[in-house]
């Protein structure tokens, strides 16, 4: 298998979280925003019938979480580049 979307830049990391709830989903979203700076996640429902939650964000692994780092522009999910910030949901 190979990944045909560009990758993240160097230091970002792209994250999918998939579970069951979406508070369990938002649990882990926030311990990785405590050790990482990071954008707000995006969410919507893991399966077609409306049940569990996938959340996707993106990590910067060169700053800590309110540690002042280099600026770096914001992707959005319609970003030009990729289409998406994150992969789809298909995987």
């Amino acid at each position: 298998m190979t990944f045909a979307r560009p990758l993240p830049s160097s230091g970002l990391a792209e994250i999918r979280i998939v579970a069951a709830t979406s508070e369990v989903a938002r649990q882990v979203a926030e311990a990785l925003r405590r050790r990482f700076a990071g954008e707000d996640a995006l969410g919507c429902p893991a399966h077609s019938d409306g049940s569990g939650t996938v959340l996707y964000l993106t990590v910067d692994t060169m700053r800590e979480h309110g540690r002042p780092g280099p600026v770096r522009p914001r992707r959005t999910p319609s970003d030009p580049d990729t289409g998406h910030a994150h992969p789809d949901n298909s995987g």
